[in-house]
């Protein structure tokens, strides 16, 4: 796993998502650390709302990034 800065991870998740093509552009993304499963952070917020199918796609496209990339301080 890379590690990456949080700050910097945000960008790279925001960007990420952004790139699936939704039909409202994510603005704002949080992480936070996560002590449970293999990797040590997860998705906390994302902000503007999204309908429930694109946070469906979000959610695997974390768990994509999830397997590359590993949250440092």
């Amino acid at each position: 796993m890379l590690p990456v800065a949080k700050t910097h991870l945000e960008q790279i998740c925001l960007q990420y998502l952004n790139h699936l093509g939704q039909a409202q552009p994510v603005e704002e993304v949080t992480l936070s650390r996560s002590p449970v499963g293999s990797a040590n952070w997860t998705l906390a917020a994302i902000r503007p709302k999204i309908a429930i199918q694109d946070f469906r796609k979000a959610h695997a496209a974390i768990r994509e990034l999830q397997q590359t990339f590993r949250m440092v301080t």
